[in-house]
């Protein structure tokens, strides 16, 4: 899959432009975890997720790198718990 997130959520018209001309899907996201600020609790990012994410057809970001394991091992799979338990259901995203 050709998908893009641009770092920090911002993208210029530009960059976007060649992005797309590249065979690129941008996708931006609605909820950030936080995961890798080290002085964020665990606790405190999975509540974030929780109650920014309550309306459906959300995209959470999550980072994969050491600095953001600590959190993302937390929350992820407690999120992913507390909404599957909700109804919720999560999609392969699809170009």
């Amino acid at each position: 899959m050709n998908l893009f997130r641009p770092p920090f959520g911002q993208l210029k018209n530009k960059q976007g432009k060649v992005l797309v001309k590249l065979g690129y899907k941008v996708v931006m996201w609605s909820v950030i975890a936080f995961d890798w600020e080290q002085n964020i609790p665990k606790a405190q990012s999975l509540k974030h997720v929780i109650n920014a994410a309550s309306e459906r057809n959300n995209i959470i970001v999550f980072h994969d790198s050491v600095k953001a394991s600590r959190i993302l091992m937390y929350v992820l799979a407690r999120v992913l718990e507390y909404f599957s338990n909700r109804g919720y259901t999560f999609k392969t995203m699809k170009i």
